[in-house]
């Protein structure tokens, strides 16, 4: 429960993150305006920009505590632990039960040796 809370809290903050930064030809004469306000006092800004660090922190810890706490993800990980030590077939089997991203999969061709 906690995961997909911090899953979806993070995944807004990004959303809404990428929207402002796409929106930014229309925002930026907005805050061209304002700019001589915000040079004054940068105060508010600077609390927004603060609020939403927290608000995504938080996502990321909500996030961490559910895996945490999830018996599946902690077996997982010992599986992908063990198979990053020792690339055997029995590892590889064992890994492929699991969907995970590409990236975290253990080499198994060594191009120099």
């Amino acid at each position: 429960m906690a995961e997909s809370w911090g899953q979806s809290i993070v995944s807004w903050v990004k959303f809404l993150t990428e929207l402002g930064v796409y929106m930014s030809p229309f925002l930026l004469p907005y805050f061209f305006r304002r700019l001589e306000g915000l040079r004054q006092n940068p105060r508010p800004l600077a609390d927004f920009a603060f609020g939403v660090y927290c608000f995504y922190f938080l996502g990321l810890l909500l996030r961490a505590y559910g895996r945490f706490n999830n018996p599946t993800y902690k077996e997982f990980a010992e599986v992908l632990r063990k198979a990053k030590l020792d690339f055997s077939t029995e590892a590889k089997e064992a890994l492929s039960a699991y969907d995970f991203e590409f990236w975290a999969w253990p080499v198994e061709f060594n191009a120099t040796a």
